[in-house]
């Protein structure tokens, strides 16, 4: 069976199914699942053998009844045929009564009343065969103590369907009445009546006892005797007075009553050996494990369209004290009209102390085992694995052996928020069986969020609930490992021919990758091995050469980057990564530099327009960068590339058109950016002229 797996159960439970039809295995037990804890455990099975049923007869045994017993002794054989032709393992007995009861015994050495399977010698002259019918000194008998023989007295067999088989054409008498033959007892069998209606309801209800019983429509009474008032229900006959009674007590049983003046006893053991051919009997072992009493115990059985029970479907144990065992048991019919789906499956609710369990069971399933989608995680895994998609969606793989998951069933648990599809999933079926549960969050994650999800529930189409657990999560890691600083400092101006250089670094989240790593000296990847000092989460990168190793013999600037990545894999939008980027000044080779040449400063010129002329250089290696000069006059910014400005490797002109500048006007010029194509800033700026 499936149910969910608690982490401690107080109850060891085994599912016991015999069915005689629509299970195809019979003498057979298989082991559905086990579960073991530190404390407690449970093993659920469920067996297909050939069912028992023990049938005893209540039969009123005075003379108005000859008709009805001769009509039972010829119509035993057909019950009996019916019975061996479904294979059933069956035993006989029989109470018969008038003022008084007479338990039949077929083994005299045995303790207890006996049943027999031997029907030659249930009918023989000893028993059925002879008995006459005699007797009956007033109108009412003892069928209530017949019905309460039949159920204590007799040796019934644990596990067996227990049916009593009753007919009588008078009302019954109650211990206390006023009918003296009943409650002083008369005749062969004399004993007083200690019964009452309402109690013999009671224990037919409580014994899980199927009542057969045929009475007249009206029977016969006296004013002595008496029922109890209101009659409780019992559909669908509705009966007054002690008819009621006999009718309620089929009711409750999920028996049947008969009118005797119009069915014949060929009809009702017909209509008994057809309830056996398709009928199935359920039972629960519960054994409490804990250390103390656990009550009430209580098991109820809820049976689908198809089903009906046989037996009442709420079972209450009052109690069950530290190590004890009580065995739940339900008979139960089936539709064989109806083809194997949902109404032919049940549920069994169980419920003791702090504890609550769901069995769920189908009748054509193999064992009556009812195995739910098997959910398996595709992606994202493994467990707690890192992820850079904002939108990380969630893949969850569901097969069934049988029916397919019923995706209006599904929930998913994502961060503490429970979902039911269709919300924020999809589906895609890869088989009948087999299909694809997608999650896709309606708002991004958020870096460093952990996220946690579960499948709570999934029933395939017999609603049989989800297999196993489908427990996973994932961390969501959004940004490159961080840059914590360099040593030298950015701009530091270098001393040395030999170059040290170390950046620290940290990510806290998925880690850094340290075997990725690398450094770019001005743009082009440095061969030199990079050394990484300290852990996946946090360390020092370094970088060390000389300038010739670096290819830094003619430079007067250098722009050192680092590349780095974290852990998070290609499969999950990673890995995030990061360029971090620092120019030093080398002291041999110094930043380009700038001078004016013309007009000279505080002078006064008459050239219409003014020419503003300087001298660039940069004495080794990379040279000036044209495209970075900036160059202000009079508070405006002309750059490369405007008209008025005219820029080359050495030099600066800069000539507006005529009368950009009035007589008398002051024109103060200023050099504020200028740097060489490795980036290197003249450190001299701004450089202005008035």
């Amino acid at each position: 069976m499936s149910i969910r797996y608690p982490s401690i159960l107080p109850f060891f439970i085994i599912l016991l199914c015999s069915s005689f039809q629509l299970v195809a295995q019979q003498n057979g037990i298989n082991d559905i699942r086990f579960s073991s804890g530190s404390e407690l455990g449970w093993t659920i099975h469920c067996s297909s053998d050939t069912g028992a049923v023990d049938i005893v007869f209540c039969i009123d045994s005075t003379r108005s009844m000859r008709d009805e017993i001769d009509e039972v002794r010829a119509a035993i054989g057909g019950l009996i045929t019916a019975l061996d032709a479904t294979g059933y393992d069956y035993m006989l007995g029989a109470v018969t009564y008038g003022d008084g009861t007479n338990v039949w015994d077929f083994d005299s050495v045995a303790p207890g009343n006996q049943l027999t399977s031997d029907i030659a010698l249930f009918t023989s002259s000893e028993y059925l065969g002879g008995m006459e019918a005699d007797g009956g000194w007033d109108t009412t008998e003892q069928a209530l103590d017949c019905i309460a023989d039949a159920i204590t007295e007799i040796e019934w067999r644990l596990g067996a369907l227990h049916i009593i088989v009753g007919f009588t054409d008078a009302a019954y008498c109650q211990v206390g009445d006023g009918c003296d033959k009943c409650n002083f007892g008369h005749g062969a069998f004399a004993s007083p009546a200690t019964e009452t209606d309402t109690g013999i309801a009671k224990l037919v209800d409580s014994t899980n006892t199927l009542v057969f019983m045929a009475t007249a429509d009206t029977v016969y009474t006296e004013s002595c005797a008496s029922f109890t008032n209101p009659v409780p229900p019992h559909p669908p006959w509705n009966s007054p007075s002690f008819t009621g009674w006999y009718q309620r007590f089929c009711y409750i049983s999920n028996g049947q009553w008969y009118n005797m003046a119009t069915v014949s006893w060929d009809s009702i053991f017909a209509d008994i050996s057809g309830l056996l051919e398709s009928s199935i009997t359920l039972e629960i072992e519960m054994v409490n494990n804990s250390d103390s009493v656990i009550s009430p115990v209580t098991a109820e059985f809820v049976p689908e369209s198809c089903l009906a029970v046989l037996s009442p479907e709420q079972i209450i144990e009052p109690s069950l004290a530290a190590s004890d065992t009580h065995i739940f048991i339900w008979y139960l019919d089936y539709d064989t009209a109806c083809i194997p789906g949902p109404e032919l499956c049940f549920d069994i609710f169980i419920a003791g102390g702090d504890y609550t369990d769901t069995v769920r069971g189908c009748l054509f399933l193999d064992n009556c085992q009812c195995s739910g989608p098997v959910p398996e995680i595709i992606s994202p895994i493994p467990c707690s694995v890192w992820t850079a998609c904002d939108s990380q969606g969630i893949i969850i793989r569901f097969e069934d052996d049988d029916a397919g998951a019923d995706t209006s069933t599904i929930q998913l648990m994502v961060d503490s928020v429970l979902y039911s599809y269709p919300t924020a999933m999809t589906w895609s079926d890869s088989t009948a069986t087999v299909g694809e549960l997608i999650f896709s969050p309606s708002l991004s994650w958020e870096h460093g969020q952990f996220v946690d999800y579960l499948v709570t529930r999934a029933n395939d189409y017999y609603g049989c609930p989800v297999e196993g657990d489908a427990y996973n999560s994932f961390r969501v890691d959004l940004e490159p490992p961080e840059n914590l600083g360099w040593s030298p400092v950015c701009s530091s101006v270098i001393t040395d021919t030999f170059i040290h250089i170390e950046i620290e670094v940290e990510d806290f989240e998925s880690g850094i990758d340290t075997a990725g790593i690398f450094f770019t000296v001005n743009d082009d990847i440095c061969s030199l091995d990079v050394a990484y000092f300290g852990t996946d989460s946090s360390g020092t990168a370094l970088l060390e050469g000389t300038l010739m190793q670096l290819g830094l013999d003619d430079a007067d600037t250098v722009q050192i980057c680092l590349d780095i990545c974290d852990n998070v894999s290609s499969l999950y939008c990673g890995p995030n990564c990061a360029e971090y980027c620092c120019v030093f000044y080398l002291e041999e080779n110094l930043p380009p530099m700038a001078e004016f040449v013309c007009p000279a400063a505080s002078s006064f010129v008459s050239c219409n327009p003014p020419r503003i002329a300087m001298h660039l250089w940069d004495t080794v290696g990379a040279g000036v960068d044209s495209t970075s000069v900036v160059l202000n006059v009079n508070g405006r910014d002309y750059v490369y590339g405007h008209p008025w400005l005219y820029v080359t490797v050495d030099s600066l002109f800069f000539q507006p058109p005529p009368d950009a500048f009035a007589d008398g006007d002051t024109i103060c010029a200023c050099l504020t950016a200028l740097s060489d194509t490795l980036g290197a800033v003249c450190r001299e700026l701004p450089i202005c002229l008035e």
